[in-house]
This record gives C-alpha cells, structure tokens and sequence, in this order.
C-alpha cells in the first residue's frame, strides 16, 4: 500500500499504526476479513500462528513485518524470503510490553503512535515517534543485544510513559464481543481482564479463556462431589439398622451433615427415612418418645452431606438412632496384610479398621471406586497432620493418569473394589534407592483410637478412594503414621514420581525469591534422602532456576511479579506447583491464609 511505500525500513525498525492495532486486537482477528482493511494493511492482519504474511497484494517493505513467533518469553520477528521463514532483529522500540503470546508485540506501538493517523509515523533511529517521544519526554537508548523490550521498557519508560487514550467505542466493541464469546463470566470480570491487559481484547481473551476453563473444571469437581448417582443404587443393598444412644453424638468438622428437627409422630420420620435412604443417612428420637400423643412427639432426621455422624451405642441410652445403610459390597473374610493391625499413632493403638463400602459407614455408595474419576476435589485431609502430603497428592491429580501409574502393579484396578476381599499393590520410590517399590496393603482403612471416626484422609462423597489408598501407603512406605506428620510437598512428589529435580521457591526478607533444593554445589551431587523426611537431609542448597521461565544463576532473586510470571510459564509447560505459608500453628491466620499450612 502507499502507507507501506512511504515507510523508510530499517531491518530491526517495526511500525504500526495504533488505530489499527486496537481494531485487530479482538480475539477472533475478524477484521482480517475486511477487504479494504487486509489490503492496506495485510502484516497488520495477518492471522496469529500463521507461519507466512497473506497472499494478499503488498508491496516487498511490508516482508519486514514477517510474524511473531509464539515464544510467551521473548517474542521475536521473522522475515520472510523465498517462502523461508528466518530470524531478524528483535523489536527495538523497547516499549512493548510484552506478556504473552503473539500478537502482543503490537501493542506496544498502540501506545505510541497516534491513533487516527492516516500512515505509518515517522520513526527515528530507535523505532520511535520523534514528535510523539519528545512530547512525552521519555529518552530510548538503543537496543543492539537481543534483550527483552519488557526489562527496557520498566527501567526507561514506565516513570515517564502514558499510553495515550483509547478510542471509546474500541472498547466497548471489545466488551461486546468478549460478552459474547464468553457469556458465563461476568461483566466485571471482562473489564478486569480488559483493564489487566491495557484494552488488548486478545490478550483479556486469553485470560478470560483460561478463566473459564478452570471455572468448568472446578465446577465440575465440585458437582460431581456434591452430588450422587442414588439412580445406579439397588433398592435390595438397602439395610436399616437400629440401636440405642445416650442422646450424645459427633459431627465431622468438615461439611458436617444437616439435622432437621420436625414436632410429628416418629412413625413418620422413620417413613421419610425408609422412604428416601439416598436423602437421608438416618433419624434419631427420644425412645419412649412413640408411647406420647402424636402431637407431643418428635424426631431429627439427619441429611446425607459429605461430613458423617458418629452415634456411639450405649446400651439403655435412652434415645434410638436408626441408620440407613447401603451395602454395595457384601461381607468378606478379611486377608491381613502385615502392617494394619499393628500400626499406632502419637503412641496409641488405632481403632477397628473399617472395609469401605461394606455398610460400615464408609464410601457406602453406589458410586464407589478407586481410580475411576481422579480429581484433585477428592483429596479430604483427615486428623494426621500431612496436609504437606495431600496437597501435593491434590496437585498430581490434575493428571490422572500419574495418579492410576501408581497403581500399574494393581490387577484390574480399574474394576476394583470387588465383591471379595481387596488388596492393592500401591508403587512408590524408595529414596535411598530411588527404586521403585510396591507397597502391599489391605482393603481396610485405619480408624482413630475407638474406632469411631477415620484417621486419615477420607474417601469422597462419591467414594473415590484412590487418595486414602495412597496416603496409607505412604504411611506404611515411611515407617509410620507419625512420620508422615510435618513435611514439605517436594518430599511427597519424589516419593510419588522418583524425580529428584524439585525446586523450592523462598521469600527472603528483602521480599525476593531465591530457589533452593537439594543439590549440593559444592560436592556437585544429590544430597542423600530418606523415606521419613527426618531421616535425610532436610536442608536447602541455593540451586540454578528452571530453565523454563527464563533460567537464572545460583544466588538469583526475584520480585514477586517476576515470580508469578514464571509460575505462569511452569504452569504452561505442565509442572506440578503447590505452595506453603510460614507460621508456627495452623489455628493462626495471616491475611485470610491458614499459617504453617500448605495449598494446591
């Protein structure tokens, strides 16, 4: 175009003008379907991913556009010659802001040039506005290392720069067709995005995508553990049974099941109950309460929820508890393994151990399985303190089939449990060794002293197992259910993967993160570990950052912001992340977040 021809091309010089660029930046690049548009300005609109310009007429200068490549780090410009597509200069205006992927790189020259213009600005030697950059007041060294624009542009630009206004009714076309392409999230949350991105409705497409998609996730998660298939439950599995209390009982602390009083005769209560056993887990009354008038007499029906009630039985309590109880498994001879029975915790014995899903109260549901749905919901941290090995147990289910690898050595683990008695082959890494080692353990998990209430993590409402599984496992794999009390999720992740490159990203005083591990410059090995966290080298050596997310030197600090970036870059390429907050106790709370806890 005539714009293009009138532009003095540098090979390291890209010019753009911002109008343009704000009209482009819809997430679809529809406007790369306007005619008038595409031909006046066709490397403006060239697709996003396409690996050469349009074949649309253009003059040879615009072949200095090329396209920008889809590095999230340092994206770069490529020319393109006889249908070969080769590395050129990077940008040198050193004003983009570059975040993501392409087509980022332009909209740092929305910020500078002029909207409105009719042709490209004039730029000096240094990619920028002469008129534009003195008016601002902001001095641009030059750029000959192939440095990124975003460093640059906070050390020289950001005291001084002001991004000029954006057009009105860009941005509400932006709005409208984020509304649209994402009609489940809020209004608020698109101009946030919008906001966070500086009006790239590209960009804030991408974020509002990610959005979504982990929004679906959680929901789903979170429905599918509040809600259960009763459809799939066979009428004849349902038993009732019936004993006496002294009125006394206990409710889980987590999710704890609803009590609903009614002033009626108990005859109906228990009809509510027999009537819908998928609603409710049972009903509770004073005993000789039958013997009143029916005006005078009431009951408490309890509400199937993810939490339980624990009614201990006492013989001429007073009060009668009736319970419903489905039985999707019948009663099996128990085959011990060589661990349960004697295993202790804080120096007592444990309770009767319970056989999930064989109307103990356990994972009685139709539902019940042990990998058939691995989710990271399904992981309930019960009375051990491992949260340390749960969150990062919660955290390798985001890809189930790590979770289904440790049971590679289970026949048929995919249809278990089964009718007869269940014993699960669990394999994990012996880190003395670094082997890997099959843990073999019974159907049967461990009870609290009494046996009124499970000592570690909890099956999910919907009966997934696989996380008490693993977590018993563990305990047995470390010497112990004390063992495994205080630790830190790396620990858990090279038992559970046999990965010795872990990282461990820590706040120093002057609010800088350092990264550590376990490997010892001085010696240039691994230092020796241990199954119990406390009986290897529990440490921390200043290590080399991942090369992904941009690498870094032993001794290397960075803000948060830089930190978060990375994150990002880590999360992309699939590492498993999960973090801990400092403290002495967890009953303490530090900005709304749990102290001496750790999170998924």
């Amino acid at each position: 175009s005539s714009d293009l021809a009138e532009a003095k091309f540098e090979p390291n010089v890209i010019m753009a003008s911002s109008v343009n660029l704000w009209r482009t930046s819809n997430s679809s690049y529809g406007a790369w379907q306007h005619n008038a548009l595409q031909t006046k300005y066709p490397a403006l609109y060239a697709p996003a991913r396409e690996h050469r310009l349009p074949s649309v007429g253009f003059s040879h200068h615009s072949q200095a556009f090329g396209r920008l490549c889809e590095s999230k780090s340092s994206p770069e410009l490529r020319s393109v010659s006889s249908g070969k597509s080769t590395p050129i200069a990077p940008l040198t205006t050193c004003a983009a802001k570059f975040c993501g992927t392409a087509p980022d790189g332009w909209t740092a020259f929305a910020d500078f040039a002029v909207p409105g213009h009719g042709r490209m600005p004039h730029l000096d030697k240094h990619g920028m506005d002469k008129a534009d950059l003195s008016e601002r007041g902001a001095k641009l060294p030059a750029v000959e290392k192939r440095s990124k624009a975003q460093d640059v542009y906070t050390s020289t630009l950001a005291p001084s720069f002001r991004p000029p206004k954006r057009v009105p009714d860009v941005d509400s076309a932006a709005v409208s067709n984020l509304r649209a392409r994402f009609p489940q999230v809020k209004l608020a949350e698109i101009k946030a995005a919008l906001d966070a991105e500086g009006g790239h409705a590209g960009r804030a497409a991408r974020v509002l995508q990610e959005l979504a998609k982990r929004r679906r996730r959680r929901d789903m998660s979170i429905e599918s553990e509040q809600l259960i298939d009763w459809s799939e439950a066979d009428p004849k599995k349902w038993k009732f049974r019936s004993k006496e209390f002294d009125g006394s009982y206990t409710l889980s602390s987590f999710d704890p099941p609803p009590i609903v009083q009614a002033r009626a005769p108990v005859m109906k209560g228990v009809k509510q109950l027999k009537g819908n056993p998928s609603q409710y887990m049972g009903v509770f009354y004073q005993s000789d309460i039958a013997t009143f008038p029916p005006q005078d007499q009431a009951y408490s029906l309890v509400e199937r929820a993810k939490g339980n009630i624990v009614v201990a039985e006492v013989d001429d309590g007073g009060f009668t508890w009736i319970e419903a109880m489905y039985h999707v498994l019948p009663k099996a001879t128990v085959q011990p393994d060589e661990f349960t029975d004697s295993m202790t915790y804080e120096g007592k014995p444990l309770g009767k151990p319970w056989c999930p899903g064989r109307g103990e109260g356990c994972a009685d549901v139709p539902t019940i399985g042990v990998v058939k749905n691995v989710d990271p919901f399904d992981v309930m941290q019960g009375g051990v303190g491992d949260c340390w090995f749960l969150c990062a147990l919660s955290a390798l289910a985001e890809f189930p089939g790590a979770v289904r690898q440790l049971f590679q050595n289970t026949p048929d683990i995919e249809l278990m449990p089964k009718a007869e008695f269940n014993t699960y082959a669990v394999t994990l890494f012996d880190l003395t060794t670094w082997d890997p080692v099959d843990i073999i353990i019974d159907e049967r998990l461990c009870t609290k002293p009494g046996g009124q209430e499970l000592l570690g993590c909890a099956p999910s409402l919907t009966g997934d197992l696989w996380a008490c599984y693993v977590e018993k496992a563990v305990a047995v794999h470390c010497g112990g259910w004390d063992n495994i009390v205080g630790g830190q999720c790396t620990h858990a992740w090279r038992i559970l993967t046999g990965c010795r490159d872990q990282y461990t990203f820590e706040q120093s005083e002057d609010g800088r993160w350092t990264c550590g591990g376990d490997f010892n410059p001085n010696t240039k090995s691994w230092e020796n570990t241990a199954n119990s966290r406390d009986d290897g080298f529990v440490g921390s050596w200043a290590m080399e950052w991942p090369k992904v997310g941009g690498g870094g030197k032993r001794g290397l600090k960075v803000t948060s912001d830089q930190l978060f970036d990375r994150m990002c870059a880590w999360d992309d390429a699939n590492y498993i992340l999960a973090c801990g907050s400092k403290g002495n106790s967890d009953k303490e709370k530090t900005d709304g977040i749990v102290d001496n806890h750790t999170y998924t």
